[in-house]
C-alpha cells in the first residue's frame, strides 16, 4: 500500500501561479494565470503567450514553435482569460517559460 501511495504522489504535478513560476525553474509544473498577450512572431517562427503582462514585462511565457502552431488554432481566444500550462519550467533570457508542444499542455479556463 505504501508503494502505491508513493507512486501516486510522484505523478502529481505542482500547480504554481505565473508570478511564482521563476521559483520553480527546472521543475515540471502546471503554471496558471491570466493571459495578457498572444504574439504571433513570424521573425522568431513562434507564438508567445505572455502571462501577467505583455513582453517585456511578462511574469511567464508559454512558447509555441511554429512547427506546433497548427495544434493551437484558437490560441488568440486565450487573451485576457485564465489559462494553465503544463511542462518543464525553464529560464529564457531571465524569464520563466514552458515550451509547449501538445495542445493538452495549454488549456484555457
Amino acid at each position: 500500500m505504501r508503494m502505491l501511495v508513493a507512486a501516486v504522489i510522484a505523478w502529481q504535478t505542482v500547480v504554481v501561479s505565473a508570478d511564482s513560476a521563476a521559483t520553480h525553474v527546472g521543475q515540471t509544473a502546471t503554471v496558471e494565470g491570466t493571459v495578457a498577450n498572444v504574439k504571433h512572431a513570424p521573425r522568431f517562427h513562434a507564438i508567445f503567450v505572455d502571462f501577467g503582462a505583455a513582453y517585456p514585462n511578462q511574469s511567464f511565457t508559454a512558447y509555441i514553435d511554429e512547427k506546433n502552431a497548427s495544434k493551437f488554432p484558437d490560441v488568440d481566444k486565450l487573451m485576457s482569460h485564465k489559462a494553465k500550462v503544463t511542462g518543464k519550467i525553464v529560464l529564457y533570457r531571465g524569464k520563466p517559460e514552458i515550451v509547449v508542444e501538445e495542445a493538452s499542455q495549454l488549456v484555457g479556463e
